[in-house]
């Protein structure tokens, strides 16, 4: 294994430089003979071909980059891409891809034409689009009117590159339809057979599982749409996410499931063999290309080639060739996440698999179980690393939950199985095929509930140093080398684990730093003050979009190396500024959740989130003018609400917190509006300052003259979403601001905001095209 790994490492090196310099290679007889020399034994190719199969992977590779003319833009993206906000147009296209989506379905649309004023025109692009409406089915020609945009551009650091994985994927556009009057479908053709089908049989599930349709349509289409938020946070808590992903354990449990029945049927191998082809390939065609399960599909199809071919190393060889085909194909997919972690937990189970200590069983049921979690270990290992850069997350229990969690996974298949293929549609089956996959849909998210209310289901963890990469990328190589080699790499696994942990990677001791985050139409500041992190407010722009909690806060956090919060300081309840707080709470380790105290958490999320706070042990904190927080020797002081005189809106009544940071002092206004901001000026705690996060999202109902006229600040930083519907920043209150001489930045054109004051003078910076920038 060792020995072919290590010759086969100059071909991978390849690929690698191969697909950074062109991704888009059009030269195909190169790819073909690098996949031809990773599929074949390397006795069989001279050592002199093989390099030069690497040479030419190389040279044709930069070549064919080099050369390739630059794709003349569409129509249509252009027009999208030049415009200031969103592009309402018909288009007409074809419907390559749909599955079940919250409030109707998400597809794929080939656009062909599109219409302006005057005519259509042509176009050649692809759309991904949300209807109102159920699913269609694939092939179906449509017509409607689309509300188009680029896709976004992560704003914040460590945000997930939504852009890059859209490209991969070929869309050029997103766009949603507001109303089933703006669409037109004519059905497929009818020799599309299999697209009719599909749509029939979603229907079926739906109607059949009930309540648990989401769960079943995941499970066994790959169509995560409809899962309920509570199941997929439970299995996303308890590491247990990739179970409803379909991949290479499904296909797995789709063997065994093959294995069991040849066997009580008294089949040959052979035999048995080919029918696991057949199934394989018959769902494959039913599942219609989901990245992941094709991948895993490959693999197992290859291994089962080389098995009735009687090679030998058929894992290993149908590891190296579904790597080298799929790169073939296309050589963007070696950026894909997805890809990655089934690649690479391939390699750490095939690399680690005669590594099975010799202390535990090896014969029996307990002998079989141990192999399984051996496997499930394997392959937690060779992705730690992804995970932690990736996903800030790592389940310390996920590969022990995993085989208890597939043993109603491989009940719903036993069942699924002919349901799909069939029995779907006999009268009176389907129904009790559709009432057992709903109760075992039940049985199989009772363990990931279980973990998931627990504090050690996913634990959060920064970004590492790189010293701790380097030493835990050491020890994956030596796990390569069986005998004293392999026992010095788990000495090191173990070391760099132990230092990441205890020495995660930082910016530096003394950190004086705020970052207003882009939340979109909401608020969240973060404030890093010595080896401390603390937020104020923790807005949800839409509560239908991933939560923000996980997608930008957690990541940012772990950018800064940012074990967890000191505190979070909502400045009042409204879920743009708070909607967040219950994730995070659950999260991480949080030191208190202040509020204010006019407006005590009573009902609905203030309540969930104060019960949460105290499940957790974090200290709740109400305050009001006149106290004062010292967080780790920053003096922050609360100049609003007023106990003795609250005022009656809630706006009103929100937190006015000063920051007295070195050598600037920054003003938090949450939703305060004009009466709050009068009744401030009258008090006289108002002072000049350095930096002010402008109220109320820039509305016009704040940002008096008169509170603009006691602040004096130099720089306003205004979170808003991009294209919102309040019309915010308002046009006057930039005049305001622009009266005053002062620099204004926006969340919505400039993304997260950095305010540095670690050096001789503050320093603001934006974050743009991935990067900050001044």
């Amino acid at each position: 294994m060792v020995r072919s790994v290590v010759q086969r490492l100059p071909l991978f090196l390849a690929f690698a430089f191969g697909t950074a310099i062109a991704p888009w290679v059009q030269v195909p007889w190169v790819w073909g003979l690098a996949a031809l020399a990773l599929a074949l034994p390397i006795r069989r190719l001279p050592r002199a071909s093989f390099y030069l199969v690497s040479v030419a992977l190389v040279v044709g590779g930069a070549w064919g980059g080099l050369r390739l003319p630059i794709p003349a833009h569409d129509p249509l993206v252009s027009t999208v891409s030049s415009a200031e906000g969103p592009v309402f147009s018909w288009v007409r296209g074809t419907v390559e891809d749909c599955e079940a989506w919250t409030e109707g379905s998400r597809c794929t649309i080939r656009a062909t034409t599109y219409r302006t004023q005057a005519d259509w025109l042509p176009c050649s692009c692809r759309i991904r689009a949300y209807f109102p409406e159920p699913a269609f089915a694939e092939g179906s020609s449509i017509e409607a009117s689309l509300r188009l945009t680029p896709p976004a551009a992560p704003t914040n650091p460590g945000q997930f590159d939504n852009v890059a994985y859209l490209e991969r994927q070929g869309i050029d556009l997103v766009g949603s339809c507001r109303s089933e009057a703006l669409v037109q479908v004519k059905s497929p053709p009818r020799y599309r057979v299999l697209s009719r089908y599909r749509r029939a049989l979603r229907e079926r599930i739906l109607l059949d599982t009930g309540e648990s349709a989401g769960t079943i349509l995941a499970l066994l289409l790959g169509e995560r749409g409809l899962m309920p938020p509570e199941a997929q946070e439970a299995l996303s808590r308890s590491g247990l996410f990739h179970l409803v992903a379909l991949s290479g354990l499904h296909v797995g449990l789709l063997l065994l499931l093959i294995a069991m029945a040849a066997h009580g049927l008294g089949l040959q191998p052979s035999v048995r063999d080919f029918m696991s082809i057949g199934i394989l390939g018959a769902y494959g065609l039913l599942i219609a290309g989901r990245p992941s399960i094709s991948r895993a599909l490959l693999m197992a199809l290859l291994f089962l080639l080389a098995r009735l071919f009687a090679r030998p190393h058929g894992a290993r060889t149908a590891w190296a060739a579904a790597l080298a085909l799929l790169l073939a194909v296309d050589p963007r997919w070696a950026q894909d996440t997805g890809f990655q972690l089934t690649f690479i937990a391939t390699l750490g189970i095939l690399v680690l698999w005669d590594g099975y200590p010799s202390i535990l069983p090896s014969a029996g049921f307990s002998g079989s179980l141990c192999r399984l979690l051996w496997i499930g270990f394997s392959s937690q290992v060779a992705i730690l690393p992804l995970l932690v850069l990736t996903f800030h997350r790592v389940s310390l229990v996920g590969w022990l939950a995993t085989p208890l969690a597939s043993l109603p996974l491989l009940g719903i298949q036993a069942l699924g199985l002919p349901y799909l293929f069939g029995l779907a549609f006999v009268p009176g089956l389907h129904g009790l095929l559709g009432g057992g996959l709903a109760l075992l849909s039940r049985v199989f998210l009772f363990l990931p509930e279980r973990l998931g209310s627990g504090a050690w289901g996913s634990v959060f963890v920064p970004r590492p140093a790189l010293g701790w990469l380097l030493l835990y990328g050491c020890a994956l190589i030596l796990f390569a080398f069986p005998g004293r080699a392999r026992r010095v790499g788990w000495v090191l696994a173990v070391l760099s684990v132990v230092g990441c942990w205890s020495l995660p990677g930082t910016h530096g001791p003394n950190r004086a730093r705020l970052a207003v985050l882009d939340v979109g139409q909401a608020s969240c500041q973060v404030l890093l003050w010595k080896e401390g992190a603390y937020l104020i407010d923790a807005g949800e722009a839409d509560p239908k979009r991933p939560g923000t909690a996980r997608s930008i806060i957690e990541p940012f956090l772990a950018h800064e190396g940012a074990r967890g919060l000191r505190g979070i300081i909502l400045t009042h309840w409204d879920a743009d500024h708070s909607g967040a707080s219950l994730a995070l709470l659950k999260d991480l380790r949080v030191g208190f959740l202040a509020y204010p105290a006019t407006d005590p958490p009573s009902g609905g999320l203030p309540r969930l989130a104060a019960s949460t706070a105290v499940a957790v042990h974090a200290r709740l904190v109400p305050l009001s003018s006149g106290a004062t927080l010292d967080l780790d020797g920053l003096k922050v002081s609360i100049l609003n609400p007023s106990l003795c005189l609250p005022l009656p809106d809630e706006n009103d009544r929100c937190i006015v917190a000063r920051a007295d940071l070195p050598r600037a002092a920054i003003l938090f206004t949450g939703d305060i509006e004009a009466r709050a901001e009068a009744q401030l000026v009258e008090t006289g705690w108002l002072h000049p300052v350095y930096g002010l996060v402008a109220p109320h999202h820039g509305s016009a109902t704040s940002s008096s003259a008169a509170f603009l006229a006691a602040t004096k600040p130099r720089v306003v930083i205004i979170s808003v979403g991009r294209w919102n519907r309040y019309g915010h920043p308002a046009p006057e209150v930039l005049e305001r601001y622009a009266a005053l001489g002062t620099r204004t930045y926006r969340t919505d054109r400039d993304g997260a905001v950095l305010l540095l004051l670690e050096g001789p003078r503050p320093l603001l910076m934006r974050f743009r095209d991935g990067d900050w920038r001044k």
